[in-house]
């Protein structure tokens, strides 16, 4: 037994000493800095005062950055870092304190026309933290920011004395970004080659600015996120992807020109597209979709690859006062149910052409002629209702039916639904003041729907 006993003791003895020694390591650890933290700022902002970047007595290791360092501007405090006359490459930069506001102030001025700040591992604006794109004397030069952003704060690009204001990197922002660069000359630029912007904040637009997105760039409106144009102001992309998930817009559309357009969240939004553009997921009530020809872009052709749901507002106009068409082109096999809107517009003039599928559980408003005319033979459902303006046309050819299955087809005036061969078919559905016309092809009648075709 007292072997055993001894044995025991020292084996207790031998577990206690190395538990000890866990101990202390992990209380030596606790004590020390993280090398992670440590590593994150090499070279910081030394008070709390404003200075200029280019100083090194500014600076912890009273020496400018260099390329490969993280830098860090954190002191706590109100104060403006003002970077001008130097284009710093280096690969971090953490921006925003525990208190009070961290500004950095990326000026351009007459003697470097264009200021570039550069990161190789990115630029986190932090929740105090405020980054502002501007001019520091009165020559009006660009401003780039060669950097992947993440936004917290707040990032303004400035009107100020002129210039533009380019964001060349992917940029959450969780923050609010600022655009007050107009949209005549030198609109703020998102143009970094297939860069993606994600908002889960706010993006303010002044009245009369622009965002220009190009270069294959996306945006996402995601969860969390708001895009607010007050007059005048537009988030502009030209080619690349709009996707509109929950956020949210307000003021003037986002206008997408000959890209594409992605639906994945509810977010009530306004979306226009010219030219040559793509649509695809589900649109949901709240949400409206104007296809706008313009002067420039003759024609406007959205066109649909796959089966899709709108439960909003799908507009077909003009934008401006050039009377060309807008298409909105469905793919052969594919359908587009509509239980919200459709609408046709005059404004000045052009052709209103539906292609594909359709069926219609809302309201198709045909307020200018509307040609329903399908590539391959097409078939249009009405399960809502078709209102025809006096002296308008819903005109039905190259193949294409309508059932009026459950709907109502009413017309105003000399308003007329005219359908050229292929086949008619009246269900439950009624019809109102002139006439459905067929011209050739077959009427079929399944349904007790109170109705007048004129054959």
């Amino acid at each position: 037994m007292q072997g055993q006993n001894g044995s025991l003791s020292i084996v207790l003895r031998v577990r206690l000493a190395a538990l000890a020694a866990v101990a202390a390591l992990v209380c030596i650890a606790a004590l020390a800095p993280s090398a992670a933290h440590a590593a994150s700022c090499e070279d910081s902002w030394a008070k709390a005062e404003a200075g200029s970047w280019n100083v090194a007595a500014n600076w912890s290791k009273k020496a400018v950055p260099v390329a490969g360092e993280e830098v860090c501007i954190t002191a706590a405090g109100t104060y403006t870092v003002l970077l001008d006359e130097v284009n710093p490459s280096i690969k971090s930069l953490t921006l925003g304190g525990s208190s009070g506001t961290q500004t950095l102030a990326v000026d351009s001025t007459c003697s470097n026309s264009g200021e570039t700040l550069t990161t190789t591992a990115g630029l986190n604006v932090e929740a105090h933290g405020a980054l502002t794109l501007g001019n520091a004397d009165s020559c009006a030069y660009n401003v780039y920011l060669k950097s992947a952003v993440t936004n917290l704060g707040s990032i303004t690009a400035e009107k100020a004395n002129g210039g533009q204001r380019q964001f060349q990197g992917n940029l959450t922002n969780e923050g609010t970004l600022h655009i007050e660069t107009p949209a005549s000359g030198t609109p703020a630029a998102f143009n970094g080659a297939k860069a993606a912007l994600t908002n889960e904040g706010a993006i303010d637009l002044s009245a009369g600015s622009e965002l220009l997105a190009s270069d294959e760039s996306t945006i996402t409106d995601a969860a969390g996120g708001s895009i607010a144009a007050e007059s005048g102001a537009y988030v502009f992309m030209q080619g690349g992807t709009f996707t509109q998930g929950a956020g949210k817009t307000s003021g003037e559309p986002v206008y997408v020109e000959s890209g594409a357009i992605v639906y994945t969240g509810s977010g009530a939004s306004t979306i226009a597209t010219r030219g040559a553009s793509t649509l695809s997921g589900n649109i949901s009530a709240g949400q409206k979709l104007e296809l706008q020809s313009t002067c420039s872009q003759s024609s406007e052709q959205l066109s649909v690859a796959a089966s899709l749901s709108s439960a909003g507002t799908i507009t077909m106009e003009n934008s401006g006062s050039c009377g060309y068409n807008t298409d909105l082109s469905i793919a052969e096999g594919q359908t587009l149910t509509s239980t919200g809107t459709i609408s046709a517009e005059v404004d000045a003039g052009g052709k209103r052409q539906i292609q594909g599928n359709l069926v219609n559980g809302g309201a198709l408003d045909v307020n200018q002629t509307v040609e329903f005319d399908g590539k391959a033979p097409s078939l249009l459902t009405n399960e809502g209702t078709i209102d025809l303006a006096t002296g308008e046309r819903l005109y039905i050819y190259n193949g294409s039916s309508l059932t009026n299955a459950a709907g109502t087809i009413a017309s105003t005036g000399t308003g007329q639904v005219y359908e050229e061969g292929a086949t008619l078919t009246q269900g439950a559905g009624k019809t109102s003041g002139e006439p459905v016309y067929l011209d050739g092809g077959s009427l079929v009648y399944t349904g007790s729907g109170a109705s007048t075709i004129a054959v």
